[in-house]
């Protein structure tokens, strides 16, 4: 992917390619597809397994729906108000 990246990055490419379909860049892809599986299973906690939201455009599919609560409001487990 060296090949790939380098142009990717001195040209400051965008991460996506136009909407609606937002096709992820190649130097994101052939990343992917290289190193991919290697850093889901060593990974740990990362930005889509976890619902954040990333630098680009992925589809829905390949993000987890996370709901991130605010803490600070009073709920059946009995945390403090900030009100």
């Amino acid at each position: 992917c060296a090949d790939l990246c380098i142009i990717f990055n001195v040209q400051q490419l965008p991460f996506n390619g136009p909407g609606p379909l937002c096709e992820v860049a190649d130097c994101l892809e052939c990343d992917e597809i290289n190193s991919g599986v290697i850093f889901a299973a060593f990974g740990g906690r990362t930005r889509r397994r976890s619902g954040l939201v990333s630098g680009f455009v992925r589809s829905c599919r390949e993000v987890v729906d996370q709901d991130h609560a605010n803490p600070c409001i009073k709920s059946a487990v009995g945390y403090p108000s900030k009100s």
